[in-house]
């Protein structure tokens, strides 16, 4: 999957007062698209570029980055939850916990069943 590079991030400035209005409702309805509900405790996000790139300019413009390093460290961090074309990788959110984890250790590699024990 294709990962969120540096040049595509804007200031945090120019996110919050320039993109982030158009941004946020095409988002959003990405990522309602991308939800998949799991009976009625559990959810699954698949995330993409775009929508991982939205994360990282919200925590810029939430933490007012601007050190380059830190940056880096938080695209670094998302772009692990992009996954792989054969390993997508999903956000699971229930009632008591939201983490996120490979989408094969839910769903087995390519068998379309959950492994046998979970």
């Amino acid at each position: 999957m294709r990962q969120v590079r540096r040049d595509e991030l804007v200031d945090y400035a120019t996110w919050a007062e320039e993109a982030l209005p158009m941004e946020r409702p095409v988002i959003l309805a990405m990522k309602k698209r991308r939800r998949v509900h799991v009976g009625p405790k559990l959810t699954f996000l698949f995330e993409n570029a775009d929508t991982v790139r939205y994360q990282v300019q919200e925590m810029m413009r939430v933490e007012r980055m601007v050190k380059e390093s830190a940056i880096q460290h938080e695209l670094d961090t998302y772009n692990e939850l992009l996954g792989t074309d054969r390993a997508p990788s999903a956000a699971r959110s229930s009632s008591r916990s939201r983490t996120r984890s490979s989408a094969s250790a839910y769903f087995g590699s390519g068998s379309g069943c959950p492994p046998t024990g979970t």
